[in-house]
């Protein structure tokens, strides 16, 4: 199974069942790609990272407010969790947050 595929699994089993639901066909196709951009940034080179982050950036940029705290999660999914807020952090370096909260979630 692709981690694209195996990403919405990933996320139900860590943040509940319906955690999914929100996402809208865009959302879906933005998370999808995301997952893969993340898979990129893992093995490129420094040039290929940068580029990759970029990607990352915009694709999240596609997704809802409210769903973009997956796209976050997921990076978790394809590497370490500890990898998580340094990658997102790398990707919105001037955001706190970066629109990583679930919706709901305190600042």
């Amino acid at each position: 199974m692709a981690v694209c595929d195996s990403v919405y699994r990933f996320l139900r089993a860590n943040h509940g069942r319906r955690c999914t639901a929100p996402l809208t066909g865009q959302d879906a196709r933005a998370l999808r790609s995301f997952v893969h951009l993340v898979e990129l940034y893992r093995v490129a080179d420094e040039t290929g990272a940068r580029c990759a982050l970029e990607a990352m950036r915009a694709t999240v940029g596609a997704m809802q407010t409210h769903t973009r705290w997956m796209a976050r999660e997921a990076i978790a999914a394809v590497a370490d969790w500890e990898d998580r807020e340094r990658v997102w952090r790398e990707m919105f370096p001037d955001e706190p947050c970066g629109g990583s909260r679930r919706s709901g979630e305190g600042a």
